[in-house]
């Protein structure tokens, strides 16, 4: 097959054995190598030998090359991977002809990933220069490598490591198990021995590496030189030696060429220096490529390396570099691209014309990068356009309001608020539709899971205040987004109405986008107990509705809470509602609707068993989560992980996910009520009760009437028994009985069963035992239903506590020596019986408080203290 972008020529190579060996090492497992180095130690060169070996042995292979030079097109080195394997698939049009759509960044990602693996033959993927790269390719390769082993691809990825702007991240992948970082130090002595002898040099081979330390690149170009001439201190000396031949109007053409970059196109180096066509381009460069400084290649000419482009362009006066510059700015497209004109225009600022083209190719160059989906890039290079805007609020707000887009879709939420803040500032006192743009755009990025963002409630407050009463699709929004805002905090009441009302004035706009967003915030805020069917009818009206505007995220958000309140109702409609919300992330190809399936698999895995599938479910969960950058998926992961292991016995096992969860979510009260129930589970029983007296307070005050409130209380009860803590039993009977019949789920991550259980065992710790065995009795029978084992044990182990005889005398004393860790022969002898009688009152026990070990016994006996 052919490379997707022209391969180095042929050079050969030396001393590089050890480092040849640990590719090969990684051909069979596939993964990625890193290969890092200074410039000039041959990473290039190893990549070339790499492509040879592997041809060799049955691979395909495919090289992508960043640009040496600023200013190319985001997602470059992947473009030309793509374009080399040929691929077509829809997903894959960012990269082949990029336009403005909604494609979520990881459909992108995964049809790369797609293309790489569904291959017939084994594939090797050479990515050159990457300290070059812009952060999406970065962060796509980042994506690959978990998905790399065993796939029969391999990517070796080399990069310059003397230069700070990807070392950081690179660094990174080198902590993946699946990568190998390959690090090229100077060649031996020997090596360098060999190189002089294969260029036919009569050289003191041990001299010439002492002055080179072994950089071949160095050694080369140093054996490049007329016998006589002395070795120059640095690699830039010897180039400059080797250019100073030339004819003047070569050097004249270098010096051109090395300002437009690495790879130089004679059209537009004819365009650049006025020549009268691309012939007498070519005949001026033509020295340069018989003395080894140039290449020729398709399309044009390539500096043999990237230090001889450097030493070019660092030999040009400023003045005529910045000449050079301004022309470049100024080319017809097509003849660069955004960026790259974009990068010229930034190098020269002198005068306000100047600074106006160079604020208006950036904004071009983020554009271009925002629809090929490289959002670090576009919010990059609106940074650069306001750096030369204006300072009047009317050049910067409109950038402003693009920058804090991108930042947020690059997953910034500070930058993102930073540039929304300022924008903010620029239009706050007018009475206008500005303030709704600058409040709603904000709206877009703020993650306020649990909390209110106060600053976003009051944009979102004053925006509606100064909107033009015209302006009703915008009153729509912002009531819709406020109601959504404030739903966490007291004022939930408040967020039904506001909701409420936007989706009647949605009705009388008519208009179905509007209409669609007031749903949402509806059926967002009647999340909570209760009011089951108005919000599956509302989810029901507004999935309808995004499939008509063809609207997949607002569609799997809508399907998402379906599934949540399928929870409440029966097994069959869970099956059916998660069915259709896989449906949509198989036709879509869109990675969160497939992740949110995952979230509702898990759930059903942690309800049915047993704990290992559970596991397993939840760790896939966790993966696509974070493959996707899903914030919550380590947070719903620890709550349902709480939950399989507490009743495998496990608990502490879920602490460290538990800490990190809360640590994320302070404010999220159902994660308090989880740490209290875990600390109980773990023997820190005062800390537990600490809790738990706080968060029972004044009849449970601090637990919210919103999505999380039954988890929270349902918890709680489980710290009680526990605890047999009874006054917070007492104030949690009340605050649970309102409920007695329906189900409880966390969130869209755990289904906890019956409300009756929870009833029913804190009314067994309150001494109702008629209660507790007749809510008890409903819990088994729901549990049954819904084919949850682990919580119907659990509803029969308790009511066979409730319903069991009392215990004698004497099986009280000997249970509460077993709970204070003594031994059977122990407690036989300091209570002057035998070992067989201490068994069979253990056994007695064990039955009427229906436990099964010594560890069960302990918890029940310590609880009843």
């Amino acid at each position: 097959m052919s490379d997707g972008v022209h391969a180095p020529g042929a050079v050969a190579m030396v001393g590089r054995d050890d480092e040849l060996a640990r590719v090969d090492a990684a051909l069979g497992r596939g993964g990625l190598v890193l290969v890092c180095g200074e410039p000039g130690i041959g990473k290039t060169t190893l990549l070339s030998a790499v492509a040879g070996r592997v041809r060799g042995r049955g691979y395909d292979t495919v090289w992508g090359r960043c640009r040496e030079t600023p200013g190319a097109p985001a997602l470059h080195p992947w473009a030309q991977v793509v374009r080399g394997l040929g691929g077509t698939s829809p997903g894959l049009e960012p990269l082949l002809s990029p336009r403005p759509s909604h494609t979520d960044r990881y459909v992108l990602f995964e049809a790369v990933a797609d293309l790489l693996a569904d291959r017939p033959r084994p594939l090797a993927v050479l990515l050159d220069d990457m300290h070059r790269a812009d952060e999406a390719s970065v962060l796509l390769l980042d994506f690959l490598v978990p998905v790399l082993p065993g796939s029969g691809v391999l990517v070796v990825a080399a990069w310059r490591d003397t230069e700070p702007a990807r070392a950081p991240q690179l660094t990174r992948l080198a902590e993946h198990t699946s990568t190998d970082l390959v690090r090229l130090t100077g060649l031996s002595p020997a090596a360098v021995g060999a190189m002089a002898r294969a260029a036919g040099g009569d050289v003191d081979a041990a001299d010439l590496w002492a002055r080179c330390a072994g950089n071949p690149y160095f050694v080369a170009e140093v054996l490049r030189l007329p016998d006589a001439t002395p070795v120059p201190p640095t690699v830039a000396a010897t180039i400059e030696a080797r250019t100073n031949g030339l004819p003047r109007r070569t050097r004249d053409a270098l010096a051109a060429g090395a300002v437009i970059g690495r790879d130089v196109p004679p059209d537009l180096l004819a365009d650049l220096l006025d020549l009268p066509d691309e012939a007498v381009a070519d005949a001026a460069l033509a020295p340069a490529v018989t003395a080894g400084l140039l290449r020729a290649v398709p399309g044009g000419y390539r500096f043999a390396h990237v230090l001889v482009r450097d030493a070019v362009e660092d030999r040009l006066a400023p003045d005529r570099r910045a000449r050079l510059h301004d022309r470049l700015a100024d080319v017809p497209d097509g003849l660069l691209t955004a960026a790259e004109r974009a990068e010229h225009a930034t190098r020269v600022v002198r005068t306000p014309r100047e600074r106006a083209r160079a604020a208006r190719l950036a904004v071009a160059a983020a554009r271009d990068a925002a629809v090929r989906l490289a959002h670090e890039e576009a919010e990059s290079w609106l940074r650069r356009a306001l750096a030369v805007t204006p300072p009047t609020p009317a050049a910067r707000f409109p950038l402003l309001l693009e920058l804090g887009a991108a930042a947020g879709r690059a997953g910034s939420t500070p930058r993102a608020r930073e540039a929304y803040e300022e924008a903010w500032r620029t239009v706050e006192g007018e009475r206008s539709g500005r303030p709704a743009q600058v409040a709603l755009g904000l709206g877009e990025v703020v993650d306020s899971a649990g909390t209110v963002d106060g600053g976003l409630v009051r944009m979102l407050e004053h925006a509606l205040d100064v909107l033009p009463p015209t302006a009703r699709s915008t009153r729509v929004a912002l009531l819709a987004r406020l109601a959504t805002e404030i739903y966490w905090g007291p004022r939930l009441d408040e967020a039904r109405t506001l909701a409420a009302d936007a989706v009647a004035a949605a009705r009388r706009l008519g208009d179905a986008r509007s209409l669609a967003a007031a749903l949402a915030a509806m059926q967002f805020t009647l999340r909570g107990p209760g009011r089951t069917a108005e919000r599956t009818r509302t989810g029901r009206e507004l999935v309808r509705i995004a499939q008509q505007l063809g609207d997949v995220p607002m569609e799997t958000a809508a399907r998402k809470l379906l599934v949540a309140d399928a929870f409440l109702c029966d097994p069959a409609t869970v099956d059916h509602e998660l069915g259709a919300l896989e449906s949509l992330a198989a036709q879509s190809r869109r990675p969160h609707a497939h992740w949110s399936a995952l979230v509702g698999r898990a759930a059903l895995a942690c309800l049915r068993g047993p704990a290992e599938d559970a596991l397993d479910a939840i760790e896939r969960m966790e993966w696509a989560g974070a493959r996707i950058g899903a914030r919550p998926a380590p947070m719903y992961g620890a709550a349902q992980r709480l939950f399989v292991l507490r009743r495998s016995g496990r608990a502490s096992e879920a602490a460290d996910d538990l800490y990190a969860a809360a640590a994320a979510y302070p404010r999220l009260v159902t994660l308090r009520c989880g740490m209290a129930l875990l600390h109980a589970s773990t023997g820190r029983r005062a800390d537990a009760a600490a809790e738990l007296d706080a968060l029972t307070a004044d009849d449970c005050a601090a637990i919210p009437f919103d999505a999380l409130r039954m988890s929270a209380l349902t918890q709680l009860a489980e710290t009680a028994v526990l605890l047999g803590h009874r006054p917070a039993a007492a104030a949690l009977r009340r605050a649970l009985t309102p409920h007695s019949g329906t189900l409880v789920l966390q969130g869209l991550v755990v289904w906890m069963g019956a409300v009756d259980h929870y009833l029913g065992t804190v009314a067994a710790v309150l001494g109702d035992e008629a209660d507790a065995r007749r809510l008890l009795d409903r819990a088994v029978r729901r549990h049954q239903e819904w084919g949850a084992p682990v919580l119907e044990a659990a509803s029969r182990r308790a009511l066979r506590t409730a319903t069991a005889p009392a215990l004698t005398e004497r099986e009280r004393e000997i249970l509460d020596l077993v709970a204070g860790g003594s031994a059977n022969k122990e407690i036989a002898r300091r209570l002057g019986i035998s070992v067989h009688t201490v068994e069979r009152h253990v056994a007695n026990g064990y039955s009427k408080i229906g436990v099964r070990n010594r560890a069960e016994a302990t918890a029940h006996m310590l609880r009843g203290r």
